[in-house]
């Protein structure tokens, strides 16, 4: 092993705001390539609380290496399909091409736009807690080497490059480049990373192909300091690909999951970036040959796909591997692409969605990840995609983790005041006034406090509220640790019931027309399962949102001016049409 020491000189303002924490908040997926041979794909919005698909032109495909990153405010702000950087704009940013090694650029066609990476979690985009305006962009030399006689793709290079968003009135550029990490072989896959316990800077982890070692790097605000190798655990051969690692958000667990060997668990220091208490789970009752991973947002539940298969492990069980549950088959649901499981991700709203291999148009979801069993609400391909996608999952970190108070580590002076996020939703149709508040707060909060805008409190932490009548709610929520609090308020719209004898029609309105940044649509009918669609001239559909009951503030102010087509559906089919006119500023 060859470790590179270096520091990355830096002369910017430094103070990372820690009102909003958003940095995982978008997803870019999709590799359309009937689009203008272009890569037409779906921004998954997570921003809000709430997921909210939108399409976007790409200006390249996106198959297996993937990931993003926004600003502290969920703002998107670049993302890589491994051969080069898309700004927010979907435009090529400044030396933004990144790809290196014989395999990564066959595949990204020695600069073209037109393909992608093929090698999943092999790039990985981290914030730096210390300079805003940076960010760490991880990427590997790939190539196809002899590995005990077998071909095997490997990372030979392990790079650093940084990207300042500061440069290009805000749309970033490339500043450094492949700045060596370490000169050795490294699994193509599995690249991850988690929050110092110093709460500023990273431990990257990568392990070793054909072995049971793992290389860990100590990255700070201003370059690398440490490379170590780490050997423990279950011995991978060479086909250490069709897996996933993770940490739990909590990051004192790292999983690395494989289809041939076995569901790996280690404890992990976040002082010392030591892996320790291995232990494999095996599955002698299953055959599969793709696997995928998952934690809860609290880290107690770990979600694991075996291809056909999804089961969940209790992590604060004595004997972890006897607490599998079995929560689902894969239903065999074709469009014509199949939808069978692969890797999995947390998102920022609190649910795991799970993608899948190959060629697909959905995606899986679990909304209940927190509860056990079956509870957990696994709804399978219950989320349509734009246009269809390619192995395509952003590779993204648990960034919200903040200093491990009181322990050695914890010398910066960095205090983990706890930051306050929530959503809503309307869990049963049948009861519009009642509504389930779940908590999304970071930081390590141990008392919440919820106003619900009427006079009513609770200090639960995901509490259900049953409203009185239709109206117009402050919702407040304020979360408290032994270092502050934080406090984040929302206007929740409540409407009207429905009355006998109505037409939906009649309920239901959209304005205003000509609008400019949002479009208003009102829900005075309780429908099943609501959406509203805005599509293009040519028909081809640029947003869509799901419906509550009540009152809807959809964002549209990306959309270019012009005339557009709308439709609200339920359920039942398409209930109502219309036409808006988007103006100019």
């Amino acid at each position: 092993m060859k470790h590179i020491g270096f520091t990355v000189f830096l002369l910017l303002q430094t103070g990372n705001d820690l009102s909003a924490q958003k940095w995982d908040a978008g997803w870019v997926i999709g590799n359309d390539e009937t689009i203008e041979n272009s890569g037409g794909g779906t921004f998954l919005d997570f921003g809000s609380g709430d997921l909210q698909k939108n399409f976007v032109l790409k200006m390249f495909h996106s198959d297996a290496a993937n990931t993003s990153i926004c600003d502290n405010y969920g703002n998107l702000q670049f993302y890589t399909n491994g051969c080069v950087i898309s700004n927010r704009l979907h435009e090529l940013m400044d030396n933004g091409e990144i790809h290196a090694g014989e395999y990564t650029n066959s595949f990204c066609a020695n600069g073209s736009v037109n393909l992608s990476s093929r090698v999943p979690q092999s790039i990985l985009v981290l914030p730096n807690f210390k300079y805003d305006s940076l960010y760490f962009l991880i990427s590997q030399r790939l190539e196809n080497l002899k590995i005990n006689d077998t071909s095997t793709l490997v990372g030979t290079s392990l790079y650093l490059n940084v990207v300042d968003m500061s440069a290009n009135q805000g749309l970033g550029k490339v500043t450094q480049k492949h700045i060596v990490i370490l000169v050795d072989t490294t699994n193509s896959e599995n690249l991850q990373a988690v929050p110092h316990g110093n709460g500023r800077d990273w431990w990257i982890i990568i392990p070793k192909p054909s072995s049971n070692c793992y290389f860990v790097v100590y990255l700070d605000a201003d370059g690398i300091t440490q490379v170590t190798e780490q050997c423990l655990g279950t011995v991978f051969g060479h086909e250490s690909w069709l897996g996933q690692a993770t940490f739990s958000p909590d990051g004192n667990k790292f999983v690395r999951f494989h289809w041939k060997y076995k569901l790996n668990i280690f404890d992990f220091d976040l002082c010392s970036g030591l892996l320790s208490n291995a232990q494999a789970i095996s599955f002698p009752d299953i055959s599969f040959f793709r696997a995928g991973c998952a934690f809860s947002r609290s880290s107690r539940y770990l979600y694991a796909s075996t291809h056909t298969k999804l089961f969940q492990f209790d992590m604060l069980a004595s004997d972890i591997a006897a607490s599998r549950t079995f929560i689902a088959d894969w239903d065999g649901f074709n469009t014509p692409f199949n939808t069978r499981f692969y890797t999995a991700n947390l998102a920022l709203d609190g649910k795991v969605y799970v993608g899948c291999p190959g060629q697909h148009m959905h995606i899986h979801v679990i909304n209940e990840p927190e509860l056990p069993g079956t509870a957990c609400d696994f709804k399978q391909h219950s989320i349509e995609l734009f246009t269809s996608n390619f192995w395509s999952f952003p590779n993204q970190a648990h960034s919200r983790l903040g200093p491990v108070d009181g322990s050695v580590c914890d010398s910066l002076g960095i205090n983990g005041n706890p930051w306050a996020f929530f959503r809503w939703e309307q869990k049963d149709s049948l009861s519009p006034l009642e509504i389930s508040f779940v908590d999304l707060s970071g930081y390590e909060p141990v008392s919440w406090h919820w106003d619900f805008g009427d006079g009513s409190s609770s200090t639960e932490i995901n509490p259900f509220h049953l409203y009185d009548s239709i109206g117009v709610y402050n919702i407040c929520l304020i979360v408290s640790n032994s270092n502050g609090s934080d406090t984040l308020c929302r206007v929740l719209h409540l409407g009207t019931s429905a009355t006998n004898g109505v037409n939906n029609i009649e309920q239901v309105t959209v304005s205003p027309n000509p609008f400019l940044d949002n479009i208003i649509v009102d829900m005075n009918k309780n429908l099943h399962s609501p959406m509203f669609r805005l599509y293009d001239q040519i028909g081809c559909l640029v947003r869509e949102y799901p419906l509550t009951f009540g009152t809807n503030d959809l964002d549209v102010n990306n959309v270019p001016s012009g005339i557009y087509f709308w439709e609200i559906s339920g359920s039942q089919g398409r209930l109502k049409t219309g036409k808006v006119i988007k103006v100019a500023r």
